[in-house]
């Protein structure tokens, strides 16, 4: 069985399932560190470039 499913159903497609948190948390994840990594840089600190 596969760790994220990618076929549903319409009906299962309404649900909240875990697919939807982990894309939650994920793009939460990457925004912030986008932000900060771009302050960072801007800042010309080494560690925003990384």
């Amino acid at each position: 069985m596969a760790i994220i499913k990618r076929h549903w159903t319409p009906e299962a497609a309404d649900e909240w399932r875990k697919e939807d948190w982990i894309a939650i948390v994920l793009s939460a994840l990457s925004y912030v560190l986008l932000t900060v990594g771009s302050a960072l840089s801007f800042l010309l600190l080494t560690s925003g470039f990384i």
